[in-house]
Parts: structure tokens; sequence; C-alpha cells
């Protein structure tokens, strides 16, 4: 059931949707990034969302450094604030 509505959430996600996140968490991401970004979480959600490595992996083959490690911390703090939704 809780894929249902996460698939249904992802479907609506927009390039801009990712954007905006990305800017109010002081995270400022290129056309390529966000453009990656946006892939990732359309195709690989499923992913994301079972395998922290995997993920994380594969910001840090895109991104610099400090970027990756933003992305890191956010993706812990989100995924330890929604845990009990994502069980």
């Amino acid at each position: 059931m809780k894929n249902f509505f996460i698939k249904r959430y992802i479907d609506k996600l927009t390039m801009q949707d990712i954007k905006n996140f990305a800017n109010s968490n002081n995270i400022i991401l290129n056309e390529e990034q966000l453009y990656y970004i946006f892939n990732l979480i359309k195709n690989d959600w499923k992913q994301i969302l079972s395998n922290d490595a995997y993920v994380l992996n594969k910001i840090k083959e895109k991104f610099d450094n400090e970027t990756s490690k933003k992305i890191e911390k956010l993706y812990y703090e989100y995924k330890k604030k929604y845990q009990n939704y994502l069980s």
C-alpha cells in the first residue's frame, strides 16, 4: 500500500519541485545535476528507499564532496523523519 502512495507522489514530482527543495536546503544544483537527481528519483525510488549505499554511491559519483555531504545529511534526516511511514 505504501508503495502505491509513494509512486503516485513520484509520478507528480517535477524538476522544479526538486530544484525548490534543494534550494530551500542550501543545495544549489546545476542543470545537469538537477536532471540527474530527477531521473534517479523517478527511476530508482524503490532502491533509494531500501538501499542507503545505492543512492549515496550514485550521488558521490556525480557530485562534488560538499554537495554530496549536504545531500547525504538531508537524505538521513528525512529518512529518519519518515521512518514510521516507510517500514
